[in-house]
């Protein structure tokens, strides 16, 4: 019942084209749990461990999702449960299941949950590649070891959300399965190709959508990833002016030029959590904000 892919032409935060087709994985999302089938290492190339399963349902006034994580290690997964350490950018790469919900589709902002093997809950906002604190919805979250894997049980109320879903309501949506062995350190259902903080890369919900094709979907993600690797290679030592031009799709500097003048300016951020160079920590703000006109003049 998971997946049907489209593609479209991709842009960045900042509105440049991108040069890659951009697949869309999409579930038909009922009151029973639905699989979202297989997940992706995070640049789209490789399938995860079968061991690795999710899947999500909307019921009772929330949004659930249930994700069975197979450890090569639990003595390592029990340790952390064991030690109960909420979680921080600092223990990032450490075993955890994180899931973003982005109700309104806004593919700018979103809702993240991360849930350790001890069950300690963090919930944060997104916004593109930034975290901000601040939510702190009733989430109820439960976690089981097992011998060869540990589980993960989350619901998170709709009210929490913003939004109550109706059929054919659709909902950005993403989850990750974290642990060190994994290529890259993490899996995706949405692989988000290196930065797993990309809401306009998201999935999609679809409430009592309709089944899709996830075969279709994995095949999409291996030839953008393909496509990826090709425009690396055969750009990396080659560049020129023209190259450059061709890349940012403009024809002229002179159009270039124009596009920065038009597009709107984005509010510097200080560690994703208040704007301008008031937030900078005082001792640091010199050498941050010589580094920011450096980086304008540029």
């Amino acid at each position: 019942m998971a997946g049907m892919t489209t593609t479209d032409t991709a842009t960045d935060w900042l509105g440049l084209p991108c040069p890659f087709t951009q697949p869309t994985s999409t579930a038909g999302v009922g009151s029973q749990p639905v699989s979202l089938g297989v997940l992706l290492h995070g640049e789209g190339d490789r399938a995860a461990p079968p061991a690795l399963q999710a899947w999500v349902w909307a019921a009772a006034g929330a949004l659930h999702v249930r994700v069975r994580c197979g450890a090569a290690d639990m003595a390592r997964v029990r340790a952390l449960a064991d030690a109960r350490t909420p979680w921080s950018r600092d223990a990032w790469g450490d075993d955890a299941v994180e899931v973003q919900i982005d109700a309104g589709r806004t593919r700018r902002e979103y809702l993240h949950v991360i849930v350790s093997p001890a069950g300690v809950v963090t919930t944060l906002r997104g916004f593109n590649n930034r975290q901000e604190q601040g939510w702190h919805p009733p989430v109820e979250a439960a976690v089981t070891l097992h011998d060869d894997a540990w589980e993960v049980a989350l619901a998170v109320p709709v009210r929490a959300l913003g939004s109550t879903p109706t059929p054919g309501d659709a909902w950005g949506f993403n989850l990750l399965v974290v642990a060190p062995e994994l290529p890259g350190g993490y899996a995706q259902w949405a692989p988000t190709f290196g930065e797993a903080l990309n809401p306009e890369q998201f999935g999609t919900l679809v409430f009592d959508g309709p089944p899709g094709d996830r075969a279709a979907e994995v095949a999409a993600y291996a030839r953008r990833a393909a496509e990826r690797a090709d425009f690396f290679r055969q750009t990396i030592n080659t560049l020129t002016p023209p190259d450059a031009r061709a890349a940012l799709g403009v024809a002229d500097w002179a159009a270039w030029d124009a596009h920065l003048a038009a597009r709107p300016i984005r509010p510097l951020r200080w560690e994703g959590i208040a704007l301008g160079a008031a937030a900078i920590v005082a001792g640091d703000r010199p050498l941050a904000m010589a580094d920011a006109d450096a980086l304008c003049a540029q």
